[in-house]
C-alpha cells in the first residue's frame, strides 16, 4: 500500500471525487495562452473518474491510470487496458522507458506490459516490495524503499535484484535517503530527490551533487523536481516554487499563490511540475492551475475553458498527437 491512500477518504469528504478529468492542454502557440480543456467521462468510456497518473506510449496512445484500473485514450474514445493487472487496481504511477515499454506501479508492486497484457515483475532474490517512488534511467530502475534508495538492471525486460545505492564516488550520504520524498529521472544526467530540507542529484555513476542554503534553496519539505530541456532546475514545497537555471549559482523563489492547501496537505506526493512549449512551469494550485512565466503566477481555474472544478492529482503536458487524431487529418 502506497502513501497516498490514506488520504482517499479525506478527499472524498472534503473535495469529492473527480466527476470529470481533464487530458489535454491546448495551447495556443502565438500566444501560449490555454485555449480548452477536454473532460473525459463515462461517455467516452472512461469507467472510473478519479485519475491517478498519466503516460504516453510509442503508439501515440494516451494512458489513464485510476483508483480503479489502467486505461488507454486513442483521442476520441477510452477502452480499458489493464489486461493481466487484478480487477480495481490502484494505478499509482505509470512510465515509459526509453525502450518504448510500459511499466504500472500499483499497490502490488511493479508490472510490465507484454503486448496487450500486464504481467508482474519480480527479482530473482525477492519481490520488490512497498514502492514509494520510482524512476527508470538507462535500463535501470531507480526507487525509494522504506527509506532506501535502491537501483535494479534492467535485462531483457527483466529486473535484476535491487541493490542499496552505494559505491559511488562519493557514495550516497545516509543522512540524504531518509527525508526522501521523491525521486524524478532528468532528460540526460540522472536523477533527482529530495534529501534533508534540500535537493539533491544523483548522476549515472552514483555521484551525488546536493543543493541547500548555500545554493540558495531555502530549508523546505521539496515535494517534486525537474530539469527542463534548457537545464534549468526547478523544484516546489508546499508553498513555494524554486529554480535555478542553467549557469547561474544561485537558486531564486517565489510564493504559491492561495493559503488554502488542505488536498495536498494531505497528499503532497501528487503535487506536479510540467512545463510547456513556451518556457512557462505549470503545477496546481488552491483552484485548478497555476502558470509561472518567469516572473508572475497566471492562474487557471474552473473559469477557464471547462476545467474541472476539483483538485488536479495527475498533470501532463503537452501530449504528442494520437493515433486517432493523425487518422483524423
Amino acid at each position: 500500500m502506497l502513501p497516498s491512500r490514506p488520504g482517499r477518504r479525506v478527499r472524498a469528504t472534503l473535495l469529492g471525487l473527480l466527476a470529470t478529468i481533464w487530458l489535454m492542454l491546448s495551447v495556443q502557440a502565438a500566444r501560449a495562452q490555454f485555449t480548452r480543456f477536454e473532460n473525459l467521462t463515462d461517455e467516452q468510456g472512461l469507467g472510473n473518474m478519479t485519475v491517478t497518473a498519466f503516460a504516453q506510449d510509442s503508439d501515440g496512445f494516451i494512458l489513464i491510470g485510476t483508483e480503479a484500473g489502467l486505461f488507454r485514450y486513442d483521442g476520441a474514445f477510452v477502452t480499458r487496458a489493464d489486461g493481466g493487472l487484478p480487477p480495481g487496481t490502484w494505478i499509482h504511477r505509470i512510465a515509459v522507458d526509453g525502450s518504448g515499454r510500459v511499466w504500472v506501479i500499483t499497490d502490488g508492486g511493479l508490472y510490465l506490459r507484454s503486448g496487450t497484457q500486464f504481467r508482474p515483475v519480480t527479482t530473482p532474490a525477492n519481490r520488490l516490495g512497498r514502492l514509494q517512488q520510482v524512476a527508470f534511467g538507462d535500463n535501470e530502475l531507480v526507487f525509494i524503499r522504506d527509506g532506501t534508495l535502491l537501483r535494479a538492471a534492467i535485462r531483457d525486460g527483466k529486473l535484476g535484484p535491487p541493490v542499496a545505492l552505494s559505491g559511488g564516488s562519493p557514495t550516497v550520504p545516509a543522512s540524504a535517503v531518509p527525508a526522501a520524498r521523491f525521486i524524478t529521472a532528468t532528460r540526460h544526467d540522472g536523477f533527482l530527490f529530495g534529501c534533508g530540507a534540500g535537493l539533491c542529484h544523483l548522476d549515472r555513476s552514483g555521484n551525488v551533487e546536493r543543493f541547500g542554503t548555500a545554493d540558495g534553496l531555502p530549508a523546505d519539505t521539496w515535494d517534486v523536481a525537474i530539469r527542463t530541456a534548457d537545464g534549468a532546475l526547478w523544484a516546489r514545497s508546499l508553498n513555494r516554487l524554486a529554480w535555478r537555471r542553467a549557469g547561474e549559482r544561485s537558486f531564486s523563489t517565489a510564493a504559491i499563490p492561495g493559503r488554502d492547501q488542505r488536498f495536498f496537505t494531505l497528499v503532497p506526493d501528487r503535487l506536479e511540475l510540467v512545463s510547456d512549449d513556451h518556457g512557462g512551469i505549470i503545477t496546481q494550485g488552491d483552484d485548478g492551475l497555476l502558470r509561472w512565466d518567469g516572473t508572475r503566477w497566471h492562474p487557471i481555474t474552473h473559469h477557464d475553458g471547462g476545467l474541472a472544478a476539483a483538485p488536479i492529482q495527475a498533470l501532463r503536458t503537452p501530449f504528442k498527437t494520437t493515433l486517432a487524431e493523425r487518422a483524423g487529418k
